[in-house]
């Protein structure tokens, strides 16, 4: 950047722009102490570096809440009533009476609430409008807005850490305890405080951090000032000293006064070398200030520098009496002006600003929040679709709905006894729960292995815990799920059955985030379903051709698609070729499954059996739950998953076909007669230009 003309102006008294001015500064203490000093003058000043947000009184005071909030006992929260997030003086902490008591005990009851209902980032805006923290803290000291710039910054880092790891405010406080322990040594950038203001102001620094950087006016306050103690060393220290031009470490086994000598002078050798680092960071001026003390100048960097008479290319002396008229040193004058400034009596101020010229108003912000961006699912998407037609979706996130009845239940007569065909899955309850509790089952337990019986009978035991369900039996559960990965998939496996795959070859709750949507016009589920109106994507004899006027008739196909769709595939099959054909095959061929343990509607009196699970009865079933919609919005998410994994791939090719496997209704059947009527197993195979038809339909992109 150019030097400007105040930079260049050799007037010692030019009002340059703070933001053109930087302050290096030997140590992080030296730089606090000249913030505070600039701040108390009223000239605005930053510091970049030294401690990270955990090693502030922001993250100390954040922890005294926490503590308070675990354990609300009176002598804890008096003591968080001096810190900055209540901000009672020792004043009125003396005159508290018990109303002022129990008012503290009721707001940190409400922000332990909004800590555990909405997050930490909540209970701090509670906090600050219930005990006015924003003006109070910028009104009642020079550093408060760095303050409330720590508090923010640390707030939004323990929302993150509740958010990602879960955390209970116990484990959230364990947390917070131990960032601020190991303070100082985290590799983490967002540990970095940030700045507390976007006002130009100066840039202070220390020496080191300073390195590599350049800045119009280069200003160093505090670089004629050294103390050098004429006391003996009193104590073995170590230091690096350099001997015959090598660096070397001295351990100072001794109390040897000419190596205590020789380590000063290293010290003092060390000052000149950081003196000529903050003083080149300048581009067109920098400005020093000296003052003749008793103690701290003789030995100083500065003083050292302008006051010797050494000869060129030789160091100056390690100390030189201060009592030298600065008029007097051996400078350019063409290069270097010296001032005499006068002792002001006071503080100094800067000057006030001038009134402005035009009336201030309060800024308006038209901008408005886009409800219609957001983070959705399927489940979501269709939630409208169910509360419209009087099903009742699965609270807390399901997707299986109990089906209407009077669209599907085929007559089959009444007769009550249990049928022939029923399995063990078919009599046991339904619901969130019992779904959740198969789905974790299928989950842990590998198909393919010897003790399957045994293993399905400890993991239904071990879920049961965790999902109970009543009126479910462990060894029924797991007879049942026996069957299921039993039962051959027909011609989505090639015959062949969960077991005979094993685990090797899935992948199990594949959670996906995909993003929707453009800055231009947005899709809704309506442009979905006219893909299905298109014979080239979905031919007539599809077996989900009719979906798509279901879907644009009903109350969701308004739903914009934008923001992120979020959800996660039951299982990701690999079916790896058969011998006979490897020769064939360009590679392995992928299906999307998804396990569902709806109950198909029968005929009042009737018991439910496999053979209530026709291919026409799980198509009907399919389309009432708008299972079609899922299928392929978690195909495109498989879509996508295998792009960037599998070498050449090619959704022709590669992702051969989505089933939806109807539990309730899985024989464990090795084999059918009929390989296109298994029970329980609805198989589809969407076409590749539908596939990538809705990839880019999510994506934004609107089809020609």
């Amino acid at each position: 950047e150019p030097p400007s003309s105040e930079d260049l102006d050799p007037s010692p008294h030019t009002d340059a722009p703070p933001d053109r001015a930087t302050c290096p500064t030997p140590s992080s203490m030296k730089s606090q102490q000249i913030q505070e000093a600039l701040a108390d003058a009223g000239i605005p000043a930053v510091f970049t570096g030294g401690q990270g947000i955990f090693s502030s009184p922001a993250a100390s005071a954040w922890l005294g809440l926490l503590d308070a909030v675990l354990d609300p006992r009176l002598p804890r929260l008096l003591q968080l009533s001096e810190s900055p997030l209540i901000g009672w003086t020792p004043q009125r902490l003396a005159r508290a009476l018990d109303d002022d008591r129990f008012g503290l005990m009721a707001l940190i009851k409400l922000v332990r609430e909004a800590l555990e209902t909405t997050g930490p980032t909540a209970a701090f805006e509670l906090l600050a409008a219930r005990t006015e923290l924003v003006p109070r803290l910028l009104s009642s000291t020079a550093a408060g807005e760095r303050l409330l710039t720590d508090l923010r910054q640390v707030t939004e880092r323990l929302d993150e850490a509740a958010r990602v790891e879960t955390l209970d405010l116990v484990a959230l406080r364990g947390w917070l305890f131990e960032n601020i322990g190991s303070a100082g040594n985290s590799p983490d950038d967002d540990a970095v405080r940030r700045l507390e203001t976007d006002l130009p102001a100066v840039t202070i620094m220390t020496i080191h951090k300073a390195k590599g950087l350049q800045f119009p006016v280069v200003a160093l306050p505090d670089m004629a000032s050294r103390f050098v103690s004429v006391k003996p060393p009193d104590r073995l220290r170590r230091t690096l000293v350099h001997e015959n031009g090598e660096l070397v470490l001295d351990v100072f086994g001794d109390l040897d006064a000419r190596r205590d000598d020789t380590k000063l002078a290293e010290e003092q050798a060390e000052d000149l070398r950081l003196l000529y680092v903050a003083a080149t960071r300048a581009q067109s001026r920098v400005i020093g200030w000296w003052a003749n003390t008793q103690r701290t100048t003789d030995s100083s960097p500065l003083h050292r520098l302008v006051a010797s008479r050494s000869t060129q290319g030789q160091p100056p002396p390690v100390s030189i009496p201060a009592g030298r008229d600065p008029q007097g040193w051996l400078l350019d004058r063409r290069l270097v002006e010296v001032v005499s400034v006068p002792r002001a009596g006071g503080l100094l101020r800067a000057p006030a600003p001038a009134a402005p010229s035009i009336e201030l108003v309060a800024r308006v912000f038209h901008d408005t929040i886009d409800r219609g961006w957001a983070r959705t699912s399927y489940t979501r998407l269709t939630s409208g679709a169910h509360e419209a037609t009087g099903a009742d979706p699965v609270p807390g996130g399901g997707d299986e709905p109990e089906l209407d009845t009077s669209v599907l239940a085929p007559d089959h007569g009444h007769d009550s006894a249990i049928p022939d065909d029923a399995t063990a899955l078919a009599g046991l309850p339904g619901g969130t729960q019992f779904g959740s509790l198969v789905h974790s089952v299928l989950e842990q337990v590998d198909p393919a292995s010897e003790q399957l019986d045994s293993e399905l009978t400890s993991a239904a035991q071990q879920m049961l815990a965790r999902w109970p369900v009543s009126d479910v039996p462990a060894a029924t559960l797991a007879s049942g799920l026996a069957a299921v990965v039993r039962t051959s998939l027909g011609e989505l496996t090639d015959g062949r059955s969960l077991a005979d795959l094993g685990a090797g070859n899935r992948l199990t709750e594949l959670e996906f985030e995909l993003p929707m949507g453009s800055p231009g016009p947005r899709h809704t589920l309506a442009d979905l379903a006219a893909l299905w109106s298109d014979p080239a994507l979905v031919p007539a004899d599809d077996p989900l051709a009719g979906y798509g006027p279901v879907l644009s008739r009903s109350a969701v196909s308004g739903e914009q698609l934008a923001g992120f769709l979020t959800g996660s595939i039951d299982v990701l099959l690999r079916v790896p070729a058969r011998p006979s054909e490897a020769p064939t095959r360009t590679g392995p061929r992928f299906v999307v499954l998804d396990y569902k343990t709806n109950r198909l509607p029968v005929a009042p009196g009737e018991q439910l059996g496999s053979r209530h699970y026709t291919p026409e009865a799980m198509r009907a079933a399919m389309i009432a739950a708008h299972y079609p919609l899922q299928a392929l919005l978690y195909t495109v998410a498989a879509h996508r998953f295998l792009q960037r994994t599998v070498r050449g791939y090619r959704p022709e090719s590669h992702l051969r076909a989505v089933g939806y496997l109807f539990v309730r209704g899985m024989t464990g059947s090795p084999s059918e007669a009929d390989a296109t009527r298994l029970p329980g197993v609805f198989i589809w195979h969407p076409r590749a230009a539908l596939i990538e038809a809705a990839s880019q339909l999510l994506a934004g992109d609107r089809r020609q």
